[in-house]
């Protein structure tokens, strides 16, 4: 007994997809099951670029991230330390506290 070797696939597309598959396999001198095979290769092909780009772009902003953490001098992140001490004691003077017994008390009392 001899075993098939493919499988039939059947679906549905509108005539006018169905006028342009048969006109192009022919133009290739293919049947329309070596043309779907063909598409269908190249598709694969696309999704695999397209899945190694997606890839390629996280790696990049993840490197990106790991760059710019790396890129602080010791300056820079003296500068961010003053900037953020400025604020906060800016707030606590809004908020009348003006010792770090005040700044324990009101925390407490949150």
């Amino acid at each position: 007994m001899n075993k098939r070797v493919t499988k039939v696939v059947g679906f549905s597309v509108p005539p006018s997809l169905y006028s342009e598959l048969v006109f192009i396999a022919k133009e290739e001198q293919k049947t329309k099951s070596e043309l779907f095979r063909d598409m269908f290769d190249i598709y694969k092909r696309f999704r695999n670029t397209q899945r190694i780009q997606e890839e390629h772009w996280i790696r990049e902003v993840i490197a990106e991230g790991k760059r710019e953490k790396k890129a602080f001098t010791k300056e820079q992140e003296e500068a961010e330390y003053q900037e953020l001490l400025s604020y906060g004691t800016a707030q606590a003077k809004k908020l009348g506290l003006t010792s770090e017994e005040d700044l324990e008390r009101y925390l407490n009392e949150q």
